[in-house]
């Protein structure tokens, strides 16, 4: 059976999503670069045991674009996401975020914690989250200084591997 393609308007703008399976729902999550599509074979697979929904955040292909984008914050995605998941008439979902879908997740699970049965966060951008917790403007700039500005001076030296390495294990 293939995924159904639907729509929802939240917070004042309309995101697309699609729909497949039964049973507890799993909520996909995108990536800065993606949309929805991104997730076709997982859908595919996770819908054999779940009811599972990967929807375009707002500023995403096919969403139509409302304003001009300055907006464009973890903080709103999880705003939509919350609706969203009402909307459809969950309770809770299983939430599973890549990249800045990630980050958008980690923040909605600390906004909306009771709309969240269980989360997985793959490959959070979590640099900018270490300014919002304590102690992390320390970390945040160990993090400079032991393997952000030494990869990006291997890289200006033309020696890739190094530059892989030092942002790999800051080391």
């Amino acid at each position: 059976m293939k995924a159904q393609t639907k729509k929802a308007v939240v917070n004042g703008i309309e995101l697309n999503y699609v729909e497949q399976g039964e049973g507890d729902p799993v909520i996909f999550v995108h990536g800065t670069l993606d949309d929805y599509r991104i997730r076709g074979s997982q859908i595919e697979f996770f819908s054999k045991y779940y009811h599972v929904i990967a929807y375009s955040r707002r500023y995403h292909h096919p969403n139509v674009w409302v304003g001009d984008g300055m907006d464009y914050s973890a903080t709103l995605h999880a705003k939509d996401l919350a609706e969203l998941i009402k909307k459809i008439g969950f309770k809770s979902a299983h939430v599973i975020g890549h990249s800045y879908g990630a980050y958008t997740s980690l923040v909605f699970v600390c906004e909306h914690p009771k709309l969240v049965r269980s989360l997985i966060l793959c490959e959070p951008p979590l640099l900018p989250w270490l300014l919002n917790i304590p102690g992390g403007d320390t970390l945040l700039a160990a993090y400079i200084t032991n393997a952000w500005e030494p990869a990006r001076q291997a890289f200006q030296r033309g020696d890739l591997e190094q530059g892989v390495r030092r942002l790999s294990v800051g080391s």
